[in-house]
């Protein structure tokens, strides 16, 4: 599981700025929030899986609690025989690139 980094979001106010704990994903350029598994969405792309290191499922669409298996189609998960729908995927934010040595206006 990668390491939590700060990721900086700018919002209303271009001078206020508020760190939050996110997790980098593995393309450089995305991110989850922290306590989240990024998957792929395709081959540039990644989603954001709302479980700690999940099953990211084959069809790149969906996901599975740690400890469950997708089934052969990625749309369910299988918990020993007990089957349940798989968690969609969000799309992972885009890290900016802001430079904090300089006033943001």
């Amino acid at each position: 599981m990668p390491q939590p980094s700060l990721c900086a979001a700018v919002f209303l106010f271009s001078f206020i700025v508020i760190f939050v704990a996110c997790d980098l994903c593995p393309d450089g350029v995305t991110y989850c929030p922290t306590h989240n598994t990024c998957c792929p969405l395709d081959t540039v792309q990644h989603g954001c899986c709302p479980y700690v290191n999940a099953q990211c499922c084959p069809e790149h669409r969906s996901c599975c609690p740690q400890g469950k298996m997708c089934d052969d189609t990625g749309f369910d998960c299988d918990a020993g025989g007990f089957k349940f729908p798989a968690t969609a995927l969000l799309r992972a934010s885009r890290v900016v690139d802001l430079n904090l040595t300089r006033p943001l206006h």
